[in-house]
């Protein structure tokens, strides 16, 4: 068996048994210890895991993130950066890409150029969510800016669910309200 060279296309042997997957070359020894994932060569992570665990962008997936940011369909931009044909494949692996934190943190750096081209920074972000927290004309749109602004604040804890009733501008129960709530309530008894 030839040695692997970098950009060649060459058949590896491989064995598939109920333990796990085995290269053949001379060095690999196959053994009977049952693999955590029989069917990867490491045999302990899934590719699903591979792909979200690690943490630095390969050279396919920068050029992919580059498309993205461009404003590319994430199908195409996969189908370009991957050279594959099948666009079923290649949504599937593209919405995959999309929710790890690697592809999301290089989109961003291949946009910040951009934004930073147009005058779009945190401070000029912030003046605006400030502007409309304090000058919007409806209560929900104000509401909107006060939240965003504590979520980036960080004043809320995070542990806590909110609902999505806010009580702005509450002024109480009616009395025939209360009234028919008590009436129902001694039904009841």
């Amino acid at each position: 068996m030839r040695p692997h060279r970098k950009h060649k296309r060459h058949a590896r042997e491989y064995v598939g048994t109920c333990t796990g997957t085995f290269m053949v070359v001379d060095s690999n020894k196959m053994d009977t210890e049952k693999r955590h994932n029989i069917y990867s060569f490491g045999g302990t992570k899934t590719s699903s895991k591979q792909l979200f665990d690690r943490e630095k962008t390969n050279g396919r997936e920068e050029l992919f993130s580059l498309y993205i940011a461009q404003g590319v369909d994430p199908v195409k931009a996969y189908m370009t950066a991957y050279k594959t044909e099948n666009p079923k494949y290649a949504e599937k692996k593209a919405m995959l890409l999309l929710k790890t934190e690697r592809i999301k943190k290089s989109v961003k750096e291949e946009i910040k150029p951009i934004l930073t081209e147009l005058g779009i920074d945190e401070e000029f972000t912030l003046r605006g969510i400030r502007d409309i927290a304090l000058t919007a004309r409806q209560d929900g749109e104000r509401l909107k800016a006060f939240l965003k602004l504590v979520d980036i604040l960080e004043i809320e804890d995070k542990g806590t669910k909110q609902s999505g009733v806010a009580m702005v501008g509450f002024q109480g129960f009616k009395p025939e309200s209360i009234d028919a709530v008590q009436k129902i309530m001694e039904l009841e008894e």
